[in-house]
C-alpha cells in the first residue's frame, strides 16, 4: 500500500488531552481552519478517564479548567500529515518521573507515583512523605481525608534545575 499524504491548511495538535482540546478550540475561534486533533488513545482526554484516583474533584475554579465546546470529531483515519503548524499538547504526566532520591533505594516501604494513585486507604495510620509540586501536592488533602486523622503526612517540594 502506497503512503497517503493528506495536507492540513492548519494545525495538527498532538493530544486530545484538556490543553490539546482547548487549544484546537482556541484555534478555532480565531479562524484557523483545518484543524487536526491526534489520539493515541480510543478516548477523549485518556488520563482523566483512565488514571484518576478514587473520589476525585476538581481543585482549581472553573477559571483555570473549563473548557471551550469540543471541535467536531477529526477524521477517522490519517496516515501521513502535513500542518502549517504543529502543537503537541500530550501532557506532563504522560510519562512517570520518580526523582532520584539518596536512600530511596534501600527503603523498604511502598514509593508510589501519582499517576498510579487510587485512594488514601493503604496510608492509613502511616507516616506519609510527598515529594513533588504542582497538582501532586493536593493528594497531600485526599491521603489525610482518605486515610483518617491518624496519617502523618510531610511535604517536599522538589524543584531541580
Amino acid at each position: 500500500m502506497e503512503a497517503q499524504v493528506v495536507y492540513v491548511p492548519g494545525t495538527i495538535v498532538v493530544g486530545a488531552g484538556p490543553s490539546g482540546l482547548a487549544v484546537a478550540a482556541c484555534l478555532k475561534e480565531q479562524g484557523v481552519v483545518g484543524s487536526v486533533i491526534l489520539e493515541q488513545s480510543i478516548c477523549v482526554a485518556s488520563m482523566w478517564q483512565h488514571k484518576t484516583y478514587d473520589h476525585l474533584r476538581l481543585h482549581l475554579s472553573k477559571r483555570f479548567c473549563q473548557l471551550p465546546p469540543p471541535p467536531p470529531p477529526p477524521p477517522a483515519f490519517l496516515l501521513t500529515d502535513l500542518p502549517t503548524w504543529l502543537v503537541v499538547a500530550t501532557g506532563e504526566n504522560a510519562e512517570e518521573v520518580v526523582p532520584d532520591i539518596d536512600g530511596m533505594a534501600t527503603f523498604r516501604g511502598p514509593v508510589v507515583h501519582m499517576s498510579s494513585y487510587k485512594s488514601g486507604d493503604e496510608f492509613k495510620g502511616k507516616r506519609v512523605l510527598i515529594v513533588g509540586c504542582g497538582n501532586a501536592i493536593v493528594v497531600r488533602d485526599t491521603i489525610s481525608s482518605h486515610a483518617h486523622i491518624s496519617t502523618n503526612i510531610f511535604l517536599c517540594d522538589l524543584i531541580t534545575t
